[in-house]
């Protein structure tokens, strides 16, 4: 994939500079105030946390009307393009929506993740004097695939394992004995979608629903954890992964603004569902393609990610992608070297953190 601006395609850039003006950062007083207000009672009294255990976070996903009719309408324009131009063209569009900053202050809405802290049995896994990551994979092309087994086996040289989300009709061929492979070393094996739909979450519940079943088929193995392509999630999404009987969705970021994230490092069961969701907190699409740090520099922002999330023992969701790491294997050796040495953190499967949480 090219990274000169003059192999790709101009003809989507102004509609991306429109799109981009949607998803302008707010202060972080701003954020606290919209955040608490529409999502939350505006007094958390232990008495409230206490009865809406199972709806800690009662968030209803809002997407605005132009994020809605961009995926709606030019996503199946995107869709229908090659491959290898689809990813230039989604590229470049995501880069302008992000900020050109190469860091961004770390905001944390921590008077709600006190209270949410007290309400943890101490027998589960949030209760403990240590951060819990969870290391996932999105596979979305064929060099994701190819550079696939490469990471698998760096983790492994660490004692550590990861999730591999699989798209099931990407552009790579479904490696059925490959994931077997993965799941007798003890990796987990996700699902990604069944290509890459920008506006998956939009479709029809019973489309939706459909299309999760023939991935679940061609998958071939029970399969608890989902991330939406392009994180497009939805309330109707998050309802249907519910009733197929996944037990968590990675689909929702900790920090973003299309749509804007909720500034929590702990899960959260979604309303009126028994499915865990898992806030993202870490893109390497975030540190190298939008903001293109050094290595060096994206290794010392995720270690102080995980420093800021320590004090609430909280759960860190690291997802790469296969084909990034193969351009930066130093960051991924040393960031796997530094889960290993640090005795404040734990490295679990996301199904592991998920089945301790509902027993």
């Amino acid at each position: 994939m090219s990274s000169s601006k003059k192999n790709h395609p101009t003809f989507l850039i102004p509609l991306a500079k429109w799109w981009s003006n949607s998803s302008q950062e707010k202060s972080p007083e701003t954020k606290h105030a919209a955040f608490s207000n529409e999502f939350f009672p505006s007094e958390l009294s232990p008495s409230w946390l206490s009865n809406n255990k199972k709806e800690l976070a009662a968030l209803k996903l809002s997407w605005s009307w132009k994020e809605f009719f961009l995926r709606r309408v030019v996503g199946p324009i995107l869709n229908a393009l090659p491959y290898f131009l689809y990813r230039q063209v989604t590229d470049q569009i995501k880069k302008r929506r992000h900020k050109k900053s190469k860091r961004e202050t770390l905001y944390f809405n921590y008077q709600l993740m006190e209270e949410l802290r007290e309400v943890f049995p101490k027998e589960k896994t949030f209760s403990r004097n240590f951060t819990t990551v969870c290391l996932t994979h999105d596979i979305d092309t064929s060099h994701c695939a190819a550079f696939s087994p490469e990471v698998a086996s760096l983790e492994k040289s660490f004692s550590l394992r990861s999730t591999f989300n699989l798209l099931t009709e990407g552009p790579y061929p479904l490696d059925l004995k490959w994931l077997d492979h993965l799941e007798e070393e003890g990796f987990e094996v996700g699902l990604h979608g069944d290509y890459h739909d920008l506006a998956f979450g939009f479709r029809s519940s019973t489309q939706i629903r459909k299309r999760l079943e023939k991935c679940l088929a061609k998958l071939a193995r029970p399969i608890s954890g989902y991330r939406a392509p392009a994180l497009c999630i939805s309330d109707k999404l998050l309802q249907e992964l519910d009733k197929l009987g996944f037990i968590y969705d990675s689909s929702i970021k900790f920090q973003g603004f299309y749509p804007k994230g909720i500034n929590l490092c702990l899960p959260y069961n979604y309303p009126s569902t028994s499915l865990w969701e898992f806030p993202l907190t870490i893109q390497d699409d975030g540190l190298f393609r939008d903001r293109s740090l050094s290595d060096e520099e994206a290794l010392s922002l995720v270690q102080e990610v995980v420093q800021k999330i320590s004090p609430f023992s909280g759960l860190v969701i690291i997802n790469t992608h296969p084909c990034h790491l193969a351009k930066h294997l130093s960051f991924y050796q040393n960031l796997l070297q530094f889960l290993q040495e640090d005795d404040g953190v734990q490295v679990k499967l996301a199904r592991e953190v998920a089945i301790d949480l509902s027993l």
